[in-house]
């Protein structure tokens, strides 16, 4: 971010299901006043009647009836995220990729992946996703996603 570090980043929420509401919802009411949900999209009106209420936000069907001042956040957003997880998580980088296209989530995730220094070759890139269902004494453990969501969460809180 710029020199307006400092002001509220208005945030839309892409999806209001189990993770829309259960976790991105409840931290951005964590973070108190450096961020806002200016908007959120959902193809249930129930859903965006109950976001409106919550948030006194705008509401859309899908991502692409999103206002252009509320998606310009998402560029704003995306750099302080991954400086927060870079701090946390110790990576060299990061990716951030946006998928919409599992039919029982019908919303957008975009989602900000740490890369390590010493990730292998074959795991760059696209090549990350090789590391989705490995077996379980290959993956980081719970508490450790846990820790390093709340670090995230505790480094964004500051900026």
């Amino acid at each position: 971010m710029s020199d307006s570090s400092s002001a509220t980043v208005r945030v839309g929420i892409a999806g209001l299901g189990r993770s829309g509401w259960g976790i991105h919802a409840n931290a951005l009411a964590q973070l108190g006043e450096n961020f806002t949900v200016a908007a959120v999209c959902d193809p249930d009106k129930a859903r965006q009647d109950e976001a409106i209420e919550r948030f006194d936000c705008l509401a859309y069907n899908t991502i692409h009836e999103l206002l252009a001042d509320e998606a310009v956040e998402l560029g704003k957003l995306l750099p302080v995220v991954s400086q927060a997880l870079q701090e946390v998580a110790g990576c060299q980088k990061t990716y951030a990729v946006q998928f919409a296209e599992h039919p029982e989530h019908p919303h957008v995730h975009v989602h900000v992946i740490p890369v390590a220094a010493d990730l292998p070759a074959e795991k760059r890139g696209p090549g990350v996703f090789g590391y989705l269902g490995v077996a379980e004494e290959e993956r980081i453990s719970e508490t450790a996603m846990n820790e390093i969501a709340a670090g995230v969460r505790k480094a964004l809180a500051v900026r």
